[in-house]
């Protein structure tokens, strides 16, 4: 239970020439933090006098009071307010110290009254049998780090006490103590430390997490003592990627393999990008059990903590040359997280022209083989030979020409026919065939021959004919500047982290707005008067101070992103995969009501505007 004043009541007055009295005779203080007591002090005696209060049981620092001396007439009484501040836990650790208020006269020196009391120092305690005191309830450590906190049990019964320790709500494998069975003899106590360590790995899911330590009797018949805290994980980004294949031919088949390593859920945005943009990427996705490629240069995917999305794409020369060979092509692929970590992929791709460049020679060889062939069969003087030989010739040339067309075909062919490609499991692989298309034939144009044209007098006066006049051109639409609000809302990692910041546009001042760290998307509502932005997966809007923060969706177990304010401001718009595939749903500004599912499709519906 939370640790709240226990308050002892005691009305009575001391007995003798010096009334005290006090209503509290147990104080409950968190370390470093302070409580005010009053006690009520009463002259008894028939003359007047003046009484000086101090303190026992513990340091003098620890309580204070405005009125160390304190005048009264016979009979009078007065309230004393005193100040008790507990050390911080440096100084001492948590426990429960007597305090003995005593009260003297300086005319009578051996006149005196006192009280005493019981002052515990814990932030949470669970009183019983066996009293347990915590010096903190709320935790906070980064996976991968430590935070130790001390706990002190108490045997308040008549035997001897043997408890054991469990944790519940975080895994045991997080917590370590020395002192996990503790045997207490009646009246002891003892001060037990314990560590918690999450790892730094997907499993230490960033956010708060509620936990119960429980000590448990030896009989079954004992009532466990319980104390519920919180322990909250800080958030970190951390993820690897790979490029399969490295290098690959133009029809093949690769992928982007992103392994998130860190605690939330990321967005991860793939970009593709060639020298001087001579590559075409596409970008393949599975529709109704069919690989489907569409040209682009970017991807987004969404991956949870401790999961591996993977982009399939392709790539080949966006304009191939006519003749020439194999050649391989670099390009790069960058990742980068919402967080704002970028990785490099470097890989290559190998493409060839059209057409072969070896069949030019060839040809050429072929072609002068056959000239010098008639040239012989002329020189035989054999006319009708010669005529023969003519035709043979051309039968020749011609066969030649249709095995020069037929290689040019198959090397098309098997420039466009796609290879099988080491795709991830059960992908299939998208082939593509081009059509046959047949080789251009030379033809002689003739050649006209130029005759002479008597020249024309020209005159002063004459204008050029045919020569086409400027038509006259409309004036460009000036459009105005946009309006600026006064200030603009921004994402930036300027100071390590990702958060919200707020530009002033008249004196260019910035500031980073509380409470947005990781958030991202933001948008303005259209009054001005606050903003919504997407932050671990849900849909806040708050105002552009950073007051009134105001989680809209609170679903731990779905993503929402990309907000869109409704032009009357009543309505947000906005992207969840809560039900299993992407959708758009609104919710009302003001977090009333719940999520409503506007699409209800079974395709991924994202982005609204």
């Amino acid at each position: 239970m939370a640790l709240e004043e226990t308050i002892m009541s005691d009305n009575s007055f001391t007995e003798g020439r010096i009334g005290l009295r006090t209503e509290n005779t147990k104080i409950a203080v968190s370390p470093a933090g302070n409580t005010r007591v009053t006690i009520t002090l009463q002259n008894r005696g028939l003359e007047k006098d003046t009484f000086s209060l101090s303190v026992g049981g513990v340091p003098s620092s620890w309580i204070s009071t405005a009125t160390p001396n304190v005048t009264l007439a016979p009979g009078e009484e007065k309230e004393i307010t005193l100040v008790v501040q507990a050390p911080a836990l440096t100084e001492t650790s948590v426990g429960q110290h007597p305090i003995t208020i005593r009260v003297s006269s300086q005319k009578f020196p051996d006149q005196f009254a006192q009280v005493e009391m019981q002052l515990t120092i814990a932030s949470l305690e669970v009183q019983g049998r066996i009293g347990l005191l915590l010096d903190s309830a709320q935790f906070t450590v980064a996976p991968g780090s430590s935070t130790t906190f001390n706990l002190v049990l108490v045997n308040n019964g008549l035997t001897p006490e043997t408890l054991r320790m469990q944790v519940e709500g975080i895994p045991m494998g997080w917590v370590s103590t020395s002192s996990p069975v503790t045997s207490l003899d009646p009246g002891e106590k003892r001060e037990i430390p314990v560590t918690i360590r999450p790892p730094r790995a997907p499993e230490s899911r960033a956010g708060r997490h509620i936990f119960t330590i429980r000590f448990l009797g030896d009989t079954s018949d004992d009532k466990p003592i319980e104390a519920e805290c919180t322990l909250t994980i800080a958030a970190f980004s951390e993820f690897s990627s790979e490029l399969q294949p490295p290098s690959m031919d133009a029809t093949q088949n690769a992928q982007v393999v992103i392994k998130n390593n860190g605690n939330i859920r990321e967005t991860f945005t793939v970009t593709w990008q060639s020298h001087e943009d001579e590559l075409d990427f596409e970008i393949g996705k599975v529709v109704d059990e069919e690989w489907v490629f569409n040209s682009a240069k970017m991807q987004e995917t969404r991956v949870r903590e401790g999961q591996t999305g993977i982009t399939v794409f392709r790539a080949g020369l966006r304009d191939r040359p006519l003749f020439g060979g194999k050649v391989k092509y670099p390009y790069a692929v960058h990742v980068r997280s919402s967080s704002g970590e970028t990785q490099t992929l470097n890989g290559e791709v190998t493409d060839q022209a059209l057409i072969p460049i070896w069949v030019l020679p060839v040809a050429l060889i072929l072609c002068l083989v056959m000239i010098c062939i008639v040239f012989g069969f002329i020189k035989m003087g054999n006319s009708r030979q010669a005529e023969q030989a003519a035709n043979q010739t051309a039968t020749a040339v011609a066969a030649t020409a249709t095995m020069i067309a037929s290689q040019t075909q198959s090397a098309q062919l098997t420039a466009g026919v796609p290879t099988d490609t080491p795709v991830p499991t059960d992908t299939p692989t998208f082939t593509v065939t081009p059509s046959e298309t047949p080789l251009p034939t030379e033809t002689e144009t003739p050649t006209p021959i130029p005759t002479e044209t008597p020249l024309s007098e020209a005159t002063a006066t004459d204008a050029p004919t045919g020569v086409p006049t400027d038509a006259p051109t409309e004036a460009p639409t000036v459009v105005p500047p946009p309006q600026l609000r006064g200030e603009i809302i921004f994402e930036s990692t300027r100071d390590g982290v990702p958060a919200l910041y707020a530009l002033q546009t008249w004196d260019f001042n910035t500031r980073m707005i509380p409470g947005t760290e990781n958030a991202t998307q933001v948008q303005w509502s259209p009054d001005g008067g606050r903003i919504a932005f997407a932050q671990n997966g849900d849909i806040f809007t708050m105002s552009p101070d950073g007051s009134n923060l105001q989680n809209l969706t609170n679903s731990p177990d779905s993503t929402e992103r990309h907000p869109t304010w409704s032009p009357d401001g009543d309505q947000i718009a906005f992207a969840s995969d809560q039900d299993g595939n992407w959708e758009i749903y609104t919710i009302a500004s003001d977090g009333s009501g719940t999520p409503l599912n506007l699409t209800n499709s079974p395709s991924g519906d994202t982005q609204p505007d």
